[in-house]
């Protein structure tokens, strides 16, 4: 790897919040490192703020190209756009506005953290339902205005549908509950596309993990989804009321077909025959992107979520044809991910060099990558998009680390289990990287990265007791918050983690040795192997030797499944003063269990408790 002198190096901006507590971990990353490059991305994107709402302004008083153009020509209704799309903005704002000043004060970010008593959502907190019934408000306003004034211009000047609606009454219900969730769309799908940037003012100035982000992201996919549905059933209802108007021809038929028109004057452009079927054009453009979005696909088929993905450019022109004030509430996330695409683009064209592998015995890769930049830095617990030129250039898959980049470290390890399916991309990718072996030893096996991206819940180093656990490969992100909690300067008395693995050979894990190789006599590692065939079960504790290792490394092991109440309890002593960092990671069933545990603790009073849990986002 080619050398770099210091002085050369791209300087970093160090960004930590001040005065927060740590029960506000669910909210933000309490410390961590960007270069100049990403302060300029987050910078860009505070601009477009500002710079979508003048040219959603602007855009909407140019000529509209849309087939229907319900925001143009009446005063009224031009002047309750701009009310209703000024307020999205002062929405924005005073949202922005209120996460900085719960940051500031700790007695309000206290408050926002702690959790709702919601069954089907656990984990969801005061604060997210505080944004969430915000977010509602702000668009009940914005419906509620527009409705009124729309009804009001269409029965007074006795245009547009009004003959179509009267000579019909039984059309006014649907067609009104159509068009309100019509502007409902307006405000979501704007509210959709401001988080999927990956370098933002949200992560960057804000401190919102891209996680976080995300998960606001996959409620507001939804919330479009099924109002979009529903728009669609409402209007399909209004049309129904007369099954022989060219209008419920339309539904079906591309503005030719229909019977109720001559050819003429349907094939016209600009007297609204050609909406409907662009609305519908929209919507099933939608299906394939909320099918491969859903956990299952995602996680199994990520590069086919990740590319189905951009058929939503594909949705959007048609629903701009549909209804154009659509785009012009997506102009500030449009512009934020377009910034933060090309200086991905820029940085994901830099490749690194694979300097290690190691095939464990549990069956799990370790893949050691000297990274090129280095100014680059990382939290515990961040992932980064990695891909394999060699196997493909336009897959890339996300790998959590399982260490820090530093000033003192500057290389990236991560750690997958390649699937048993031959077929499956990481068994391909094992069978590639094994077959490199030589192609690696001389340092000419390169590979892209992006990131690094995610969540820094808490900071271990500022923890009395941090406490890891996590399932199978989840130890890979745990090692790194291990790292960061056993790191000099350090507080933490005790650090313990408790791996759940179904595979022997967990006792040669190599990240695990590096762990003990430091000695730190606060370190503890517990494995709960859940598969019967390769201990003694008749004994609790194995110790076991590692012949390059000259200190002896005891690893409680238990034959059954982790006791996620027992092992929290066994960290509380009592001390309400002592801060206690739990940190999940693992399958779906396993951070649902453990998460429960932790938070029916804290409940319970009596400590000071923080906790993080990485879900497999991907």
């Amino acid at each position: 790897m080619e050398s770099k002198d210091k002085d050369s190096l791209i300087p970093i901006i160090t960004i930590i919040p001040t005065n927060t507590p740590d029960d506000f971990a669910h909210f933000h990353r309490p410390y961590t490192t960007f270069t100049l490059d990403q302060v300029g991305i987050a910078a860009a994107g505070v601009a477009m703020v500002p710079i979508g709402w003048l040219l959603g302004l602007y855009m909407e008083s140019l000529r509209c190209y849309a087939d229907v153009c319900h925001d143009i020509g009446d005063p009224v209704i031009i002047r309750t756009f701009q009310v209703n799309f000024s307020m999205f903005y002062v929405w924005i704002l005073l949202t922005a506005m209120a996460y900085l000043a719960a940051k500031k004060h700790d007695s309000w970010g206290k408050c926002l953290s702690k959790p709702c008593d919601i069954g089907f959502a656990p984990g969801f907190t005061k604060g997210e339902m505080l944004f969430v019934l915000s977010a509602g408000a702000m668009m009940l306003f914005n419906v509620g205005y527009w409705s009124a004034t729309y009804r009001y211009s269409l029965f007074s000047n006795k245009e547009g549908a009004y003959h179509w609606l009267t000579d019909t009454p039984g059309r006014i219900p649907g067609y009104f509950v159509a068009l309100v969730t019509g502007r409902m769309l307006d405000l979501g799908i704007g509210m959709l596309f401001i988080p999927v940037a990956r370098n933002s003012f949200l992560q960057i100035f804000l401190g919102i993990s891209f996680q976080h982000a995300l998960r606001f992201h996959r409620w507001m996919g939804y919330f479009v989804f099924i109002t979009t549905t529903v728009h669609l059933i409402f209007y399909i209802w209004s049309a129904a009321a007369d099954p022989t108007s060219a209008v419920w021809n339309h539904m079906f038929n591309i503005p030719g077909g229909s019977k109720n028109r001559d050819t003429a004057m349907a094939l016209r452009w600009g007297v609204g025959n050609w909406g409907i079927p662009f609305g519908n054009a929209s919507y099933l453009f939608l299906i394939p992107i909320v099918l491969t979005s859903l956990p299952y696909v995602r996680r199994k088929h990520f590069n086919l979520f990740y590319f189905t993905h951009f058929v939503v450019l594909v949705s959007l022109i048609f629903a701009y044809l549909h209804a154009p004030s659509v785009f012009y509430y997506t102009i500030t996330g449009l512009g934020m991910y377009m910034i933060d695409l090309m200086f991905r683009w820029k940085a994901s064209t830099s490749s690194h060099t694979v300097c290690n592998v190691v095939r464990e015995d549990i069956g799990y890769l370790r893949v050691d990558v000297d990274i090129n930049d280095l100014a680059l830095r990382s939290a515990p617990g961040e992932f980064m998009f990695i891909n394999f030129p060699e196997i493909s250039r336009r897959e890339w898959h996300p790998f959590s680390q399982a260490s820090i980049l530093s000033e003192s470290c500057s290389t990236a390890t991560f750690i997958f289990k390649p699937s048993e399916k031959q077929t499956e991309w990481t068994a391909k990718l094992a069978t590639h990287l094994i077959s490199r072996s030589a192609q690696i030893e001389a340092g000419r096996f390169r590979i892209n990265l992006d990131g690094p991206f995610g969540s820094s819940g808490f900071d271990p180093a500022s923890m009395d007791v941090v406490l890891i656990l996590v399932g199978g490969t989840g130890l890979s992100p745990g090692v790194a918050v291990a790292l960061a909690a056993l790191q000099a300067g350090s507080r933490a008395r005790l650090v313990r983690i408790v791996w759940s693995v179904s595979s022997a050979g967990f006792s040669t894990m190599s990240v695990l040795t590096d762990l003990t190789r430091q000695c730190n006599p606060a370190l503890s590692i517990y494995v709960h192997q859940t598969q019967v065939n390769c201990i003694d079960v008749s004994r609790s504790d194995l110790t076991i030797h590692d012949p390059d290792v000259d200190i002896d490394i005891l690893y409680p092991v238990f034959h059954s499944r982790v006791n996620f109440t027992e092992t929290i309890n066994a960290v509380c002593t009592g001390d309400s003063t002592e801060k206690i960092g739990v940190f999940i990671c693992g399958p779906s069933a396993f951070v649902q269990d453990a998460n429960k545990a932790a938070m029916e603790r804290k409940a319970q009073g009596g400590v000071h408790m923080s906790i993080w849990q990485d879900g497999y986002l991907f």
